[in-house]
């Protein structure tokens, strides 16, 4: 299914997935996703991610952004397809605005002439709306044994799918973590096909790494104040914790494993654990 050159006049807008959380210590405000179809397809439920353009930078630069970011999703050869990370159907730049994106509520001063979209399969919610819901039903935990294993071991093998190929995520949590009921939805356990999204933070490894030791890749250079990688309570310390400076470098290596971590003990707290800027600390010493 091949979306290339489309506009957002091809598609109708349905409405926005979820809302726009303000928390302190969440970062998460400079993109969106709202369910939609094509026009001449509406039987087909896709979703639309509008990454917003907050620098003003130019239709050419945000392919750019694309082709860094996202490539490796809509190319096989270099990650194939696998079942538990969300597929990306194709991109095109359009302008967003309050009239053509329903539920819209972005800061006025990103309305550009270009914004990126990104076509992706649709979802019924992310792991954090399905825990929030539970828990709000006071349902402690609130998955059953079975529901989690099946959640845990789908997400675990997402993880080891990208690693093997030289790619790290650095933004697991709950809220990039997506759900669907799958074909025994009036089952007990509720049987979910999950889906590892959003990969707005993730690195690449193979295109900047020149060293083929092993692990070499998975490190990065830290001369300057740049982006850590996603939400700071997800962390590891050997990230969170270092300072820029001459011949500095972030280890990567265990990232994900740390943040996938935490995502399963939120799946059995009781508790909405590292959702605010009140996080748990953990020393490095705990970090295995």
């Amino acid at each position: 299914m091949a979306f290339a050159a489309q506009r957002l006049a091809n598609f109708v807008v349905e409405g926005r997935m979820g809302r726009r959380r303000r928390e302190p210590g969440y970062y998460g405000c400079n993109s969106a996703v709202f369910n939609a179809h094509e026009v001449s397809q509406p039987e087909v439920k896709l979703a639309l991610k509008v990454v917003y353009n907050m620098e003003e930078v130019s239709t050419v630069d945000l392919s750019e952004h694309f082709q860094t970011d996202f490539s490796f999703l809509e190319d096989p050869q270099r990650v194939p397809v696998h079942d538990s990370i969300l597929c990306v159907l194709g991109h095109f730049t359009d302008t967003a605005t309050a009239e053509s994106l329903p539920g819209w509520d972005v800061d006025a001063e990103f309305v550009r002439e270009s914004s990126l979209f990104v076509v992706l399969e649709r979802m019924d919610g992310s792991l954090q709306q399905l825990l929030s819901e539970r828990r709000s039903a006071g349902r402690e935990p609130p998955l059953t044994g079975a529901e989690f294993l099946e959640i845990a071991t789908q997400l675990s093998s997402a993880v080891a799918h990208l690693f093997s190929y030289g790619v790290i995520h650095r933004d697991i949590k709950p809220d990039n973590v997506l759900y669907r009921c799958g074909d025994d939805a009036d089952a007990a356990p509720i049987a979910f096909d999950i889906k590892l999204a959003d990969f707005g933070e993730a690195l690449d490894a193979h295109q900047y790494c020149e060293d083929s030791s092993p692990g070499a890749c998975y490190k990065m250079s830290f001369p300057a104040p740049c982006s850590r990688g996603g939400a700071t309570y997800y962390l590891p310390p050997e990230v969170r914790q270092v300072q820029p400076g001459r011949q500095v470098t972030i280890d990567y290596t265990k990232s994900d494993v740390w943040a996938l971590g935490l995502v399963i003990h939120a799946m059995l707290s009781p508790d909405e654990p590292f959702t605010s800027a009140d996080y748990r600390e953990f020393s490095a010493e705990t970090y295995r």
